[in-house]
């Protein structure tokens, strides 16, 4: 039986298959585009959430947060990465023989994220001995984070802190936003030990359970419950693999009209950014996830969500969305450093400052952001993009009886 009868797909959706997989790939430059607008919307209501209280803030911007949560910014990552990181695995396991498809998968990612992340952890050291109290403390405490953010642990390493009291820990959090890429490496570890021991429905199933298990527990902010979350990350997966088994959900008329998909992306995002203000525990999280699957789904069928020039601004920031969540933490604690030293700056009412230090932010963060894209992650994904396919063993895809449902 071929890999279609295994995950429960008939061989009369092959052309809707075919209509998928170009979906699915790229509309420009090898990318779905609305992802990556998905990714912009996602770093910057993280950036909304990091800016606040760090650099003047006026009473409106607080205001703000009566109505949205920005850090749910997150979960539309965890959502995506769990859809992509998902995708990309079964298509190892589907062109190449089992041993090399796990090894080229950890390969690829780890060329892809590690040395934007070293180069971003290593910067962070020299920013907290010019930020620091004193150089030398500065330098430690961001040290300490970038080690736990390297070595995929920062998320347990900062809910401790949280959790004894940040002094504890460090004088300032200068990578505490490093927790998230932690939590997503877990996620990419749990997915492919899942998928390499069982079949891929099995796998799913366990996650399932996994994911709703979690959701059982209330998970106020950097308690473990809200540090370990996989809610997102496994819907954006189970969202691949159901739309594999029925391409026709993405593929038909209906679901590509704009009007249908702007309707998803807005209820996504409308019950992905207000759910924690309207919303007890422990039913945040998982609505919080919820919508951020929704607004995922939106992006997966053909055209455009986004009027044509949003689209283009959008799809610039998403490509660097993931230098700019590494970068932008060091260019708002250098830019306090540095306003914090202009006479009389902070006796002004933040009203005044707030407009100044907000563009700061902005351009400073997407032009490292851009250098980062540019000089480090795009020469690590050309080279691997450059590799000449393998083609599927035997003369037609392959996954292995445990990696299949």
């Amino acid at each position: 039986m071929g890999v279609e009868g295994r995950i429960g797909v008939v061989t009369n959706t092959e052309p809707q298959r075919e209509d998928l997989m170009d979906t699915l790939s790229s509309k420009r430059a090898g990318k779905n585009v609305d992802i990556q607008c998905l990714r912009a919307v996602a770093i910057i209501f993280v950036m909304l959430q990091h800016y606040r209280n760090r650099l003047p803030t006026p009473p409106l911007y607080h205001t703000l947060f009566d109505f949205v949560a920005p850090w749910t910014g997150v979960d539309l990552f965890f959502a995506i990465s769990g859809f992509l990181v998902c995708k990309t695995l079964i298509e190892h396991l589907g062109r190449e023989a089992r041993g090399s498809a796990f090894a080229n998968f950890w390969r690829r990612r780890c060329a892809r994220l590690l040395p934007a992340l070293i180069f971003w952890a290593a910067a962070s050291i020299a920013v907290g001995a010019f930020v620091g109290a004193s150089a030398a403390q500065g330098a430690w405490d961001a040290t300490k984070g970038a080690i736990v953010g390297v070595f995929g642990v920062a998320n347990l390493y900062w809910t401790y802190c949280a959790q004894h009291g940040a002094s504890h820990c460090v004088q300032a959090d200068y990578n505490s936003h490093f927790w998230s890429l932690a939590l997503e490496w877990q996620l990419y570890i749990l997915l492919a030990l899942l998928v390499a021991f069982f079949r891929l429905r099995t796998a799913m199933a366990i996650f399932a359970v996994i994911a709703l298990i979690a959701s059982l527990f209330s998970a106020p902010s950097f308690s473990y419950a809200w540090a370990l979350r996989p809610q997102a990350f496994f819907l954006g997966a189970l969202i691949f693999v159901v739309v594999q088994a029925h391409p026709g959900w993405v593929v038909g008329p209906s679901v590509q009209s704009a009007w249908f998909k702007r309707s998803v992306l807005f209820l996504g995002l409308l019950v992905t950014f207000c759910a924690p203000n309207h919303l007890s525990e422990p039913f945040v999280i998982p609505a919080v996830s919820i919508g951020a699957g929704i607004a995922l789904f939106s992006t997966l069928s053909v055209g455009l969500t986004y009027p044509a020039r949003v689209s283009r601004v959008l799809e610039w920031i998403g490509e660097r969305s993931y230098s700019l969540y590494l970068c932008h933490f060091s260019v708002i604690f250098c830019l306090r450093k540095v306003v914090a030293g202009i006479p009389g700056f902070e006796n002004l009412s933040p009203v005044w400052t707030f407009p100044p230090s907000a563009f700061a932010v902005v351009c400073l963060s997407f032009v490292a952001a851009d250098f980062s894209y540019r000089k480090i992650e795009l020469p690590m994904i050309k080279r691997f993009s450059s590799n000449k396919k393998l083609e599927p063993v035997d003369g037609r895809p392959r996954l292995s009886d445990n990696a299949t449902g």
